[in-house]
């Protein structure tokens, strides 16, 4: 129906001219920018010059209620902030955004933004596995796929998928359509390497440990049927194949070396307790009561108090001026003390 014009109170309000409203249009839009009309008739013509084919006395207009918008008013405000209302047309915010949506028109932050906010134009810092762009809403980067851009799998070729996750298996990898799914037989460790050409069977352990053919011995540091690995304590880290090796200083021997740190000696690598600790012993972190003429710490590894010398840390000369002297336990003496350590009178 073309030429068709809309009138309030003789006032037209809408001329479609040449243009035919939508067939199957369930309303005919007379919003203009300068609502609300108001008046007490509706005129309808199908042109400037016919008289009107459609006149209502009294019309009752519906809008939506506060916090929803268009034509069904089936649309929610939730991109405004708690309390805010949204224009019942269309939908724009009638002052700030809710937490999550930027502008105006309030649009939703990308979806790679940390957090799931955003600053007043977008911006934001990105999630791992996102593409980095100002606004975190260029998708996933390379080696992340989904709606939440996962990790591809650990054994995809390239590191890269689809858009599902699926990808082509590296080597050593359990086939699947992700590549997820850890090592194949015959392999191990994080990156799936291959087991020893000398492992029974082609297969190991997840360490790569186990147990050789005949005629294959274990890797140096290694031993035994299952190649162990020899003692944290073996001089060079290697022992014989029953495991045995000379000790290292610091750990209490034994066969295998593998028995932990001997008396004044602590941590993973039996360091020395230190030179101040009482009966030389320590616990398992280094910490010990401080002998006499040790300055105090927790290890007791810091010199001499003021007042001592030497390697064990024994008291200056009585003589001392001061109470104090050198390392070599010298010091200027006070009268009728005799030189150098000032230790007789």
């Amino acid at each position: 129906m073309s030429h068709l014009q809309v009138y309030i109170d003789q006032t037209r309000v809408l001329d479609y001219g040449d243009k035919v409203p939508p067939p199957n249009s369930k309303y005919i839009d007379i919003h203009n920018g300068t609502l609300p009309f108001t008046g007490r008739y509706l005129n309808i013509s199908k042109s400037a010059t016919s008289d009107y084919f459609l006149n209502i006395c009294e019309v009752q207009v519906w809008e939506c209620v506060d916090g929803y918008y268009g034509d069904d008013c089936q649309n929610t405000c939730r991109q405004c902030d708690v309390g805010a209302h949204c224009d019942k047309v269309t939908g724009q915010c009638t002052s700030n955004c809710a937490v999550g949506y930027y502008g105006p028109p309030c649009q939703k932050c990308g979806d790679g933004c940390d957090g799931d906010t955003c600053d007043p134009d977008g911006g934001c810092n990105c999630k791992p596995g996102y593409h980095q762009s100002e606004k975190c809403d260029q998708g996933c980067a390379g080696g992340y796929y989904g709606p939440s851009c996962q990790k591809c799998g650990a054994g995809c070729v390239g590191g890269t998928c689809d858009a599902n996750g699926h990808c082509s298996c590296k080597p050593g990898y359990r086939q699947s359509d992700k590549c997820d799914q850890g090592c194949a037989g015959g392999y191990y460790g994080p990156s799936c390497q291959k087991c020893g050409a000398g492992c029974v069977g082609g297969t190991c352990d997840a360490n790569g440990h186990c147990s050789c053919k005949p005629g294959y011995r274990c890797a140096d540091g290694y031993y035994g049927p299952s190649c162990q690995k020899c003692g944290a304590g073996c001089v060079g880290g290697t022992c014989d194949a029953n495991g045995h090796c000379s000790c290292k200083p610091g750990y209490r021997q034994s066969d295998k070396c593998d028995q932990g740190c001997a008396d004044g000696y602590y941590g993973p690598s039996c360091q020395k307790c230190g030179d101040g600790c009482e009966g030389g012993t320590c616990d398992a972190n280094g910490h010990c009561s401080c002998k006499p003429g040790y300055r105090q710490s927790d290890k007791c590894d810091q010199g001499c108090s003021s007042g001592y010398y030497g390697s064990s840390c024994e008291k200056c000369g009585a003589g001392c001026v001061g109470g104090t002297c050198g390392q070599n336990g010298h010091c200027s003496c006070t009268p009728g003390w005799q030189p150098g350590t000032c230790s007789r009178s």
